[in-house]
């Protein structure tokens, strides 16, 4: 049986090859993946709330990015974060 496995379905007899991280991966607690994941959220949140605190000033001056360019800033971060997250291997 392994024989024939071997000459018509070679790619299950490797599978395992396939997956070198799964040891790692199998010792991370989903506790600590949850708690990770809530506390970037939670620091992504903060940055959102100060740049809306910014955007609510009166004071503005003419030819100030900062805002703009710190909500473009924090969204790279986020997709950064979820890219490494979900496909970084």
């Amino acid at each position: 049986m392994a024989a024939t496995l071997e000459e018509t379905q070679y790619d299950l007899v490797t599978f395992m090859d396939d997956l070198p991280h799964l040891e790692a991966a199998a010792r991370i607690s989903v506790i600590t993946v949850i708690a990770s994941v809530n506390e970037l959220s939670n620091g992504i949140d903060l940055i959102k709330e100060e740049i809306n605190i910014m955007k609510n000033l009166q004071i503005k001056q003419q030819n100030d990015y900062f805002i703009k360019n710190m909500e473009v800033i924090l969204l790279r971060i986020f997709l950064i974060l979820l890219y490494n997250f979900f496909f970084k291997k």
